[in-house]
Parts: C-alpha cells; structure tokens; sequence
C-alpha cells in the first residue's frame, strides 16, 4: 500500500509526525523523507524529524551544555544552520516547499527509547522509520535501534 491511499485508511487524526532521519547518506532515509511530505501534506500534519546522525559518543551536537537547555526543543531552520546542520536545515526547507511545516531534534541518545520520549515530548501521532531498521544490523541493535525497543518504549503507531 502507498503512503497516499495510506492516509485515507488511517482512521485516527494525525497533526503531528515524527520522522527518523539521518545526513541523507541512506536511499532509505530519503525514500521515508519523500512519503513523510506525502503523508504530512495528505493529512496537513507538522513534521518532527529526529535526526539519528546528530548523535555521538564523543560530541555533543549543542555547542555548550548550557545552552542544550536553550535549545531542547524542536528546531527552526535559522537555529539548525547557527549550529552548522546545513543538511538537516536543507531538509526543513524541502518540507516547506511542499508546504509541511517541521522542526528538527537533534538527539543527545542513541536508541529508539529516547525517540519514543520525544515523540511522547511532542505528542506526535505517528511514528515513522525506515524500512532497514526493521531488522537493523549489528551496530544499529548495539545501539537501540530495532523495533522491538521502539515498540516496548512507545503506543504511538509505528510506519
């Protein structure tokens, strides 16, 4: 089933999306980004997108700790692009092109448990992934990603 004929069988009211993404290196990250404008338009929906590439062991995506505080929320694109996130700023740019209004997070965890509290933060409708973290491999399991975290961290309906 497309995501189109999707939004018409849902049955439930979706205003708020959230969307797994990443420096758009994966073809399955940009195929989830194009039926999230598709699904968001159909439904006029806002977009979150959570952006997986943000995350480090070794730095912080914030520039200071102080001002993770300011900035523990969902992101405009002027705020992406003072934090040097071209690419995720890029992204909320093409939303608006299509007319979807976004934010972006950018996370501080890795694991589908901290997706699943912001997605819960922001009372998003649905949740939407990737089909390669349906069965992710090796480091993406070590990391949190597979759908039975997701599953067990949220009642949010997943894509």
């Amino acid at each position: 089933m497309d995501i189109g004929k999707l939004s018409n069988k849902l049955g439930f009211s979706v205003n708020k999306i959230m969307v797994l993404t990443d420096e758009n290196k994966d073809k399955g990250f940009t195929e989830l980004r194009d039926g999230s404008i598709t699904l968001a338009s159909n439904l006029d929906a806002e977009i979150v997108s959570y952006d997986k590439s943000a995350i480090s062991y070794l730095v912080n995506p914030y520039p200071s700790e102080l001002h993770q505080k300011e900035y523990n929320k969902p992101l405009t694109q002027p705020e992406l692009l003072v934090m040097g996130r071209q690419y995720l700023a890029d992204e909320i740019r093409l939303y608006d092109s299509f007319g979807v209004k976004a934010k972006a997070i950018l996370p501080t965890d890795h694991g589908f448990a901290h997706l699943a509290s912001w997605a819960k933060k922001e009372e998003a409708d649905i949740i939407m992934i990737p089909s390669s973290l349906v069965r992710p491999g090796l480091v993406s399991r070590l990391q949190g990603y597979t759908l039975d975290s997701l599953m067990a961290a949220t009642d949010i309906p997943v894509l």
